[in-house]
């Protein structure tokens, strides 16, 4: 898990508080709220009550080989899982549900959403009586999923200002400036001829431009930072 990635411990108790609060938490209910980057799931963070295995699986990575997440990452739709997950043969591993059983965790009930960042997320039920605990999941279907997309809409707000702030000290101003006059339909080469630059090197800072800002091409770059108003040509 990298530190900055939803890891502000305030925020998190907060989140927290709103899932241990939720009628379907019983006793015996373990959840899970997960944000995990498509691009990179070395950036995951889970918030839960049941940080005995929890705890295992983040320390162990299990984030790049949990086939619930195989799955999610391929659909939208909520689905039951147990370990014998249908999923194809190389993604096929008993390992991690071993041990999560290990931990009183062999089955669950899992909400999926593809968020604005690029992020998938998930939100998870589990429980110690499985059987009861899927009749009430299914049961209560509607009103979870309602609930899970406005515990991420709070979870996206109170960390908006945080990624403003933080995109807004990535971007130089000289990849502000490029990016600004690439959204106007400017080349490259037009680009270079302006600013009195190399072609090379504005295409150097594109290409920072998109890692940084955490994207896949520069025509994503610029619809983020347009969004946030970062991009001026006045340098």
């Amino acid at each position: 898990m990298k530190d900055d990635f939803y890891s502000d411990t305030e925020k998190n108790a907060q989140i927290k508080s709103r899932l241990d609060a939720h009628p379907v938490n019983t006793r015996d209910t373990i959840y899970a709220y997960a944000i995990m980057k498509k691009q990179n799931p070395g950036y995951f963070t889970v918030i839960n009550n049941h940080p005995e295995w929890f705890d295992v699986y983040i320390r162990n990575n299990y984030q790049f080989i949990d086939p619930v997440i195989v799955r999610a990452l391929n659909c939208v739709q909520d689905f039951h899982w147990d370990k014998n997950i249908i999923l194809p043969a190389s993604h096929f591993l008993p390992r991690i549900f071993r041990e999560a059983a290990r931990h009183n965790v062999a089955s669950g009930h899992t909400f999926v959403l593809h968020d604005p960042d690029n992020n998938l997320v998930l939100l998870s039920f589990m429980q110690h009586a499985l059987q009861h605990a899927h009749s009430d999941i299914l049961q209560q279907r509607s009103g979870l999923f309602t609930f899970f997309i406005e515990l991420h809409q709070m979870t996206m707000d109170m960390y908006a200002e945080e990624k403003c702030a933080h995109k807004k000290v990535l971007l130089s101003p000289r990849e502000q400036q490029i990016l600004y006059w690439a959204g106007k339909g400017k080349t490259y080469s037009e680009i270079a001829i302006m600013l009195s630059i190399s072609e090379r090197t504005v295409k150097f800072h594109i290409k920072n431009a998109v890692r940084k800002t955490g994207v896949i091409n520069t025509r994503h770059a610029i619809q983020i930072c347009t969004e946030l108003n970062l991009l001026k040509s006045e340098y």
